[in-house]
């Protein structure tokens, strides 16, 4: 059976209106995230507290820290050829970081990407069957029997796969015409790595016809005389002869924002006007797909993936210290010809 703890049974697929659907949720990288972004928030705001606190105690200190670093008012650091480019690296790398941050954060509340993938139906569709309307007249309709099975070439007698369905339908009224309407929530759950077969037999009086319509009962308006679905997706529909197989299809979409789907479905069939049957007996059978094509909605980007941008940008900046401390590379590279100079000099005066 489809497993129940997951929607869809997927893991990773939200129930429809659920907490975990909505989009800043998914963004934040579910619950986890919530509550390792809570800690980060809290650890982080009583570091910088701290840290505003000791600076506004020692704000000469922290002046003086800044000017030195960047050699400012040190009249024998003049000639340090570092300072001008302390100066610009650092305005650079500082631009860098907030157009950064920025744009990470922009991306997170950007279109969102979608991903694609083959899941197990686990949901049942709603199937409306309707006597055909010829010139304005229209055929009487009557159900004798409904079943389920797990195997499309399942006999129909005599096996523990078959469910009788037959009365677990409701009746809709279409401009004075009655049809059957087997709605998603009454039909069985087709098995993991099964199919199903919904098998509709009726009489029919002086037609051998019948309308067949396909679609999600919840955003379905079945008294239309051809339904359509009110969001997105779309109802398959398809006239049969008194004996047919239909095949569908369905694709799935499921928003980012509180992962509704929107299912879309489309029909074909084997069907024929079966001579050998009483006049106006119909056997239809549906056929559902073990495997269903989804398309996802995701976050552009979450908020694990917008530190770790930020986090690899940060780990970046911190070669500048490495270049421009006291005594770094550059710093080094730039008065090397100086402390050349001075060692020369104080050899001679030691001589």
């Amino acid at each position: 059976m489809v497993n129940k703890d997951f929607y869809l049974g997927d893991a990773g697929i939200p129930k429809e209106d659920s907490f975990r659907s909505h989009a800043w949720v998914k963004t934040a990288n579910g619950i986890p995230g919530i509550i390792a972004l809570s800690f980060g928030v809290c650890f982080g705001t009583i570091v910088i507290i701290y840290a505003i606190v000791k600076i506004v105690d020692n704000h000469k200190n922290a002046l003086m820290h800044f000017i030195n670093f960047f050699h400012i008012n040190k009249e024998e650091d003049k000639q340090d050829k570092t300072r001008p480019a302390r100066i610009v690296v650092f305005l650079l790398l500082a631009a860098g970081l907030l157009i950064a941050t920025v744009y990470n954060v922009t991306k997170m509340f950007d279109r969102p990407l979608v991903s694609l993938m083959l899941l197990e139906n686990s949901i049942p569709p709603s199937i409306l069957l309707c006597p055909p309307t010829v010139d304005g007249y229209s055929f009487n309709l009557s159900l004798t029997k409904a079943f389920y099975a797990e195997n499309i070439n399942s006999k129909m007698e005599g096996i523990d796969d078959v469910k009788d369905l037959t009365n677990k339908y409701d009746k809709i009224n279409k401009s004075g015409i009655v049809c059957y309407l087997f709605k998603e929530t009454i039909l069985p759950i087709p098995k993991k790595d099964k199919e199903a077969f919904y098998i509709f037999n009726f009489n029919q009086s002086a037609s051998d016809s019948m309308d067949v319509f396909i679609g999600d009962n919840k955003k379905t308006n079945w008294s239309h005389p051809f339904p359509t679905s009110s969001e997105y997706g779309n109802v398959g529909s398809l006239t049969v002869d008194s004996v047919a197989v239909i095949y569908y299809t369905e694709t799935r979409y499921i928003e980012l924002y509180n992962s509704h789907i929107h299912r879309s479905f489309q029909c074909s069939a084997l069907s024929y006007p079966d001579k050998s049957t009483a006049d106006g007996i119909m056997k239809i059978g549906i056929h559902a797909p073990k495997e269903i094509v989804t398309r996802i909605a995701e976050p552009a980007l979450t908020l694990a993936d917008a530190f770790s941008n930020i986090g690899g940008y940060i780990s970046f900046c911190g070669i500048f210290s490495f270049l421009f401390r006291e005594g770094g590379f550059v710093y080094y590279l730039s008065n090397k010809k100086k402390v050349s100079d001075d060692n020369e000099k104080g050899l001679n005066e030691q001589g």
